[in-house]
């Protein structure tokens, strides 16, 4: 069924006849990889997410758009792309401009912002998917962040009392 789910372009979607995504296609790798299986065509399916990297426009250097439509990269597009290729048992295209590209997403607060540009001063708010999505990039890139205990601080200050953890600091 998920091997069905790839696309001619060699990215999946979500359901047939879905366009393909960056997350698409590392949800699918990383199942096919649970169930010891692989996609129909690999080769296709790592040329797919390589075209999803950005290494000509300022801003997004290293990074990977979650879509071939799509213009800008984000953080969480790249951990898909990250992931993506783990699963598919293949190197990360540009690991070490990957990883700058991610480490330069965490914000001062610890958080990782889905299109935050410290190099550039461009701060969007600190999220817990964000930063869970850049923590996980940067595990498989055998990376930490730039400010580790901050980092902490941030998803410890989204427990809330109930418990549970909020997207964002008070939600």
């Amino acid at each position: 069924r998920v091997q069905a789910l790839q696309n001619p372009d060699g990215g999946f979607g979500d359901w047939p006849g879905d366009w393909s995504k960056a997350g698409s296609t590392a949800r699918a790798a990383e199942v096919l990889h649970l169930l010891s299986a692989a996609p129909v065509n690999t080769s296709a399916a790592v040329a797919f997410i390589d075209n999803l990297q950005i290494t000509s426009a300022i801003s997004s250097i290293g990074g990977f758009r979650s879509a071939p439509a799509d213009r800008d990269a984000d953080v969480s597009s790249t951990s898909s792309a990250v992931r993506a290729y783990y699963y598919l048992g293949v190197p990360v295209s540009n690991a070490s401009l990957t990883e700058a590209y991610v480490r330069n997403h965490q914000n001062t607060d610890g958080g990782f912002g889905l299109q935050t540009n410290r190099q550039s001063g461009i701060t969007w708010t600190s999220t817990a998917t964000a930063t869970w999505d850049a923590l996980l990039a940067l595990r498989i890139l055998g990376s930490v962040p730039d400010f580790p205990t901050e980092a902490q601080s941030f998803l410890r200050g989204l427990q809330n009392a109930d418990g549970g953890f909020g997207a964002r600091a008070g939600t």
